[in-house]
């Protein structure tokens, strides 16, 4: 019984590696292809505060959904429009 859980934390922890190595991948996939030159030498924490830490809400009128940036400066706005019209195209 104890082998049994022994190779199951082991079999975790290893997807777990996994996961992070794939999202990693796709981090640095995303800076190539579909961002703009600068962000070839991003981190991943400057990603995250770039993309992923941007208040917002979601607002529903009729029957459209749209997303209502509010801290964006117009930077990051063409930031965000670059990467959306890249991955569209693609």
């Amino acid at each position: 019984m104890d082998a049994i859980i022994r190779q199951a934390m082991i079999l975790r922890r290893t997807a777990g590696i996994f996961l992070g190595v794939l999202a990693y991948n796709m981090a640095q996939a995303m800076k190539l292809f579909y961002l703009c030159t600068d962000a070839v030498v991003w981190t991943i924490k400057i990603m995250r505060y770039q993309f992923i830490n941007v208040c917002g809400k979601v607002v529903r009128s009729g029957r459209k959904y749209s997303c209502k940036i509010i801290n964006v400066t117009h930077e990051v706005f063409e930031r965000f429009k670059y990467c959306q019209m890249k991955m569209l195209s693609a």
